[in-house]
């Protein structure tokens, strides 16, 4: 193969490498979790093709492309909590269809973990029902629930009574990965 043949399998490779880069994924998710205030700003989302769940984990801390990897497989962060805070969600968007809408999502899974505050008070997770319960809002819901599709919203919400408090406001926008995860939420 000539050198100017293998010109153009490079500048491809090259091109398709940065559109992968300009792909990531943007959140910013703030509130208090037993009382303690966040501010996370890294996120990954896996989607569980099975029942068209979907969970995102926020965190404190950059994501590597090994806990990207098992977490998009597995739709679970907790092992990777040591040292850094996060919020993990998982939903369904849809209700259990394709069509993403705020008024037919249900099942809201909400967890917190802190870096540095092993115990966030007698409980720091809930499974919350949008559409009659209170303490939560999806505000908006948009994309293409499908491998390779796109999510994007927000989600606020605050547990009514709790001490110490806990709050969220989560804003998301989310390239969903090509792969489907073996487990995540039952829609």
């Amino acid at each position: 193969m000539t050198r100017s043949s293998l010109r153009w399998p490079v500048f491809w490779a090259l091109v398709a490498a940065s559109a992968a880069v300009s792909a990531q994924n943007k959140c910013i998710a703030t509130g208090q979790m037993g009382g303690q205030a966040f501010s996370l700003t890294y996120c990954e989302v896996a989607y569980y093709e099975g029942s068209q769940g979907i969970t995102i984990w926020f965190s404190s801390t950059p994501i590597t492309p090994e806990e990207r990897d098992f977490f998009q497989t597995s739709s679970s962060a907790d092992r990777f909590r040591k040292g850094r805070s996060m919020v993990q969600v998982g939903f369904c968007p849809g209700g259990g269809s394709a069509v993403l809408s705020p008024k037919a999502a249900k099942s809201v899974e909400i967890g917190f973990k802190h870096a540095t505050v092993l115990s966030l008070g007698p409980q720091d997770q809930w499974v919350l029902e949008p559409v009659s319960d209170k303490q939560i809002k999806i505000e908006s819901l948009t994309g293409e629930l499908k491998r390779g599709g796109t999510l994007s919203g927000k989600i606020t919400g605050a547990i009514a009574g709790q001490k110490p408090a806990f709050s969220w406001d989560l804003q998301f926008d989310l390239a969903l990965p090509q792969r489907a995860a073996g487990a995540g939420p039952g829609c």
